[in-house]
């Protein structure tokens, strides 16, 4: 699609299809899969994406996608939205030439250690600052219980029983 103009972007859209909620995995999933072609021949080295390629994918192109001018780059008067990692862990040894490459191939932590959003710093240390995480989690498991209550109760299908039944 790429090399016909089309422009592609990468995200993210929640537990319906992602339940990390991990914008690097897709990033790194993205840029993965692109080298399999016609049932698992490999496209040639020259044709690969670059990690740079998914990072454009997943900010500049994604904003523009979606009709935001905003967002997608650090420039000045634009919403500075920002996320950092910690690339210093065993994870991303051997990595610390190219450390784009090194975050979306060789690195096993995907926790941001920075987040600003707006600005405004919302991560630092790898920890929320406005929320307590246990409590969030504690929330979306209650609200996870719901839904499969219900959707046990429209289906008669019981849902807590299923994984295990299913073998998974």
């Amino acid at each position: 699609m790429r090399k016909y103009g089309i422009n592609v972007g990468i995200g993210v859209d929640g537990s319906a299809s992602n339940d990390s909620g991990s914008m690097l995995g897709e990033m790194r999933l993205a840029l993965l899969l692109h080298r399999l072609t016609d049932g698992g021949a490999e496209v040639s080295h020259d044709n690969w994406m670059t990690p740079y390629d998914v990072l454009v994918m997943a900010t500049r192109t994604a904003a523009a996608i979606i009709g935001r001018d905003d967002i997608g780059r650090v420039a000045p008067g634009l919403c500075a939205d920002i996320a950092a990692f910690d690339m210093r862990g065993v994870g991303f040894a051997g990595a610390r030439s190219d450390l784009l490459s090194g975050l979306l191939l060789a690195g096993d932590d995907t926790r941001a250690s920075l987040t600003m959003v707006a600005g405004e710093p919302l991560v630092r240390h790898a920890r929320l600052l406005r929320q307590d995480e246990y409590t969030l989690r504690d929330t979306a498991d209650r609200a996870a219980a719901r839904v499969v209550a219900r959707a046990s109760s429209v289906t008669g299908v019981d849902y807590l029983d299923f994984g295990i039944k299913q073998g998974v």
